[in-house]
């Protein structure tokens, strides 16, 4: 599929994932089309070391969302982030804490 022709909340089974939107780079890397993978996390709760280390072991550079992009999860595919009503990110705040981002 040609990246022009997703829209938002659009399965792309090359990516194996549904198609967020692009978020925006604070820095001089590119610019990222944001997915939210297929696979499907525990149905226990985690904290942020379980989560980081789950997203990690799927592999391909997988890892937690940013805050950035975690808030554009939210906002374009809450229906499909499950019952929680916040994800966490790869956004730590001091040694023992992170960010997460709420929906809802």
């Amino acid at each position: 599929m040609k990246m022009n022709t997703l829209k938002i909340g659009q399965h792309c089974p090359v990516h194996k994932g549904i198609y967020a939107g692009i978020a925006r780079s604070f820095s001089s890397e590119p610019d990222n089309h944001i997915w939210l993978l297929d696979a499907k996390s525990p149905e226990e709760y985690m904290n942020w070391a379980e989560a980081t280390a789950w997203a990690e072991s799927l592999g391909d550079g997988t890892g937690l969302p940013t805050r950035y992009e975690a808030a554009l999860l939210g906002c374009n595919l809450a229906e499909e982030l499950g019952d929680y009503g916040y994800v966490w990110t790869s956004t730590s705040d001091g040694a023992q804490r992170a960010w997460f981002q709420p929906w809802g």
